[in-house]
């Protein structure tokens, strides 16, 4: 089979960066309409003080662990081992294209979506057992729960869309040092892995 055939079956490559930006936007604007929409409709008015308590604890828990995680006890701090990883990566397979930005907008602006109405249905399922664990009546519990976790999860993309923008500003800072481009397969950006390729020149899309 031919070569260039191939490669125009794989999936073009996107910029990085590009696409943590693009994730940061879509997860930024979907917290802020979740949060107003919520406050409109008087959700968040309804919530008893067991129930903010249960969101705030949740959220300061899970996003407390993450930051945890990620930058204590290492040795070398995320954005060095970004670093690290790029100056490892081989350059692009010849042949394989660029997808245009206004796709990989698109393809980004879809995934993150996607993954903030499953942030929602974890929400909820993990206030149920918030809600009952803190003295909330079994009947009562699915009264206003709607509201608790479509704010908790809104926190939670708010949190994702910052991490995206800051993974970006780091990809941006290193292509600049470097003079280089970060490219990856579609929906991969972000990840701390040799998943990425590094080209000399931008190549057309």
């Amino acid at each position: 089979m031919d070569t260039s055939e191939v490669s125009w079956r794989r999936p073009p490559l996107v910029s990085s960066a590009w696409e943590l930006r693009c994730f940061g936007r879509t997860w930024a604007a979907v917290a802020v309409a979740a949060a107003v929409g919520v406050v409109i409709v008087g959700g968040a008015n309804d919530l008893s003080a067991i129930e903010v308590w249960a969101c705030v604890l949740l959220f300061f828990l899970t996003v407390g662990g993450a930051l945890a995680r990620a930058f204590l006890g290492l040795r070398t701090q995320p954005d060095m081992e970004y670093a690290r990883v790029f100056d490892r990566s081989p350059a692009p397979p010849a042949g394989l294209r660029l997808e245009a930005a206004r796709s990989t907008a698109s393809r980004a602006a879809w995934a993150a979506t996607g993954i903030a109405v499953l942030l929602v249905v974890g929400a909820a399922a993990v206030l149920v057992v918030m809600f009952i664990l803190m003295g909330t009546p079994r009947e009562h519990v699915l009264d206003h729960l709607a509201g608790a976790a479509v704010l908790l999860a809104a926190g939670w993309t708010l949190v994702f869309a910052l991490a995206s923008f800051r993974l970006s500003v780091w990809f941006r800072r290193w292509e600049a040092r470097r003079g280089r481009t970060v490219l990856c397969s579609p929906l991969t950006s972000g990840r701390l892995g040799y998943v990425y390729y590094v080209a000399e020149v931008l190549p057309e899309a």
